[in-house]
């Protein structure tokens, strides 16, 4: 089966069978009218449960690597938001 799927792979951090993407996804696959269909493709392809978070919109590219990493695979570090440098 052919998937049409926009994903950079910036947007991904990943650890074991876990992935984390930003809802950035949803607005680079606009076609799809749903997010749970969208959301369960990628999980197939990718073989891993995926774990949405919100995208900075500041950030030009909104993808999770610039926010996030697996510590291990039910721990994450994460940037202190509040603190984010103005540009």
């Amino acid at each position: 089966k052919f998937f049409n799927i926009n994903l950079d792979g910036g947007n991904v951090v990943n650890c074991s069978d876990r992935a984390i993407i930003s809802d950035r996804i949803f607005d680079e696959n606009p076609a799809y009218g749903s997010k749970i269909k969208l959301i369960s493709e990628l999980e197939k392809l990718l073989e891993v449960e995926i774990i949405i978070i919100p995208q900075i919109f500041s950030d030009m590219t909104g993808h999770a690597d610039g926010m996030v990493r697996f510590v291990d695979r039910n721990t994450i570090l994460g940037n202190d938001r509040d603190q984010e440098y103005k540009y």
